[in-house]
């Protein structure tokens, strides 16, 4: 029986996330509050609002179907999230497309249809295929293990992104079906991780010690999202590898520099992003978080960026 849930899009023809050429499957729903979040029209569980600047042609027809007042004619404030209503009337009207709903609801079996039309081209490079990103994917844990247990009746390779925040068995409802799992260890320090996640980090350290010892899938990997000033001293990385050392379904580590990309999704869903404007590490920091995985011997395959 099919299950609902709630899905962003696909990105096709990606070499992240996963070894080969991969289909990335963004779903929509999260249940960590990262203040850094690269993603966030995939945080809330809903339908929202997204403007595009560039495709606004000043016609005004949002202006006047908006009961609330959320709109003005000004590109730079275009609308208001807090008068906000989510009824959408704005995005039915705008001809130009500035205005558009991001996320829907969707069926396990539709989504699954929709993977594989794109089969023949995952399929054709060396461990390529499917992975799933949100959001958070045990976030709406039958929904996600359902396309993931039909996906893998077609012999797809699997993978799934995960922050290991959930209870242990919405995880591994998931996970039992995947090839490679994929997660992070975002700090080491516990009251840190909730100051800026919303959470603390025990039932995280502890999901991963599970995993380690049931996942029967390939491999294990570790993203490590490099946040400013916050968890990308030498300190907290080092500790980040004695932790997982012992781990040996661990098999690879992946440190993510910290970018502005997302600077323009803020300002596409009206919402205001704290770490806009801070400034990346320099190539120097990098190669001393480089030399601390380099000291394990080849314990770890490792990444800057995450490619595959």
């Amino acid at each position: 029986m099919a299950v609902n849930g709630m899905y962003k899009l696909m990105e096709q023809f990606a070499v992240h996330d996963g070894p080969g050429m991969r289909l990335i499957v963004f779903l929509k729903g999260c249940n960590l509050r990262c203040k850094w979040c690269q993603n966030p029209e995939c945080i809330e569980y809903k339908p929202q609002l997204w403007y595009n600047k560039l495709r606004c042609k000043d016609e005004g027809q949002c202006v006047e179907v908006c009961s609330e007042g959320a709109i003005s004619m000004d590109k730079d404030n275009k609308f208001d999230l807090e008068k906000c209503n989510d009824c959408f009337k704005c995005a039915d009207v705008c001809r130009p497309g500035a205005f558009e709903v991001i996320g829907r609801e969707i069926s396990s079996d539709d989504l699954v249809k929709q993977i594989l039309k794109y089969k023949f081209f995952f399929s054709r490079s060396k461990d390529g295929g499917v992975t799933i990103s949100g959001g958070e994917p045990t976030f709406q844990s039958e929904f996600t293990a359902d396309v993931l247990s039909q996906l893998k009746k077609e012999g797809i390779n699997l993978a799934v992104e995960c922050n290991l925040f959930s209870k242990y068995e919405k995880i591994w409802n998931v996970v039992q079906y995947c090839d490679y799992l994929i997660c992070d260890i975002k700090h080491m320090d516990s009251d840190k991780h909730k100051a800026e996640t919303g959470a603390p980090n025990e039932r995280i350290h502890e999901n991963i010690k599970k995993l380690n010892k049931d996942f029967n899938g390939k491999a294990i990997a570790v993203h490590i999202p490099l946040i400013p000033g916050w968890n990308d001293d030498e300190e907290n990385i080092a500790k980040t590898l004695e932790f997982v050392k012992p781990l040996e379904k661990i098999a690879r580590i992946d440190l993510l520099p910290f970018n502005l990309l997302p600077v323009s999704k803020y300002t596409a869903m009206g919402m205001k992003w704290e770490y806009a404007g801070i400034q990346g590490q320099s190539q120097e920091h990098l190669q001393k978080l480089i030399n601390i995985v380099d000291k394990y011997g080849g314990r770890f395959a490792h990444t800057v960026g995450g490619l595959w």
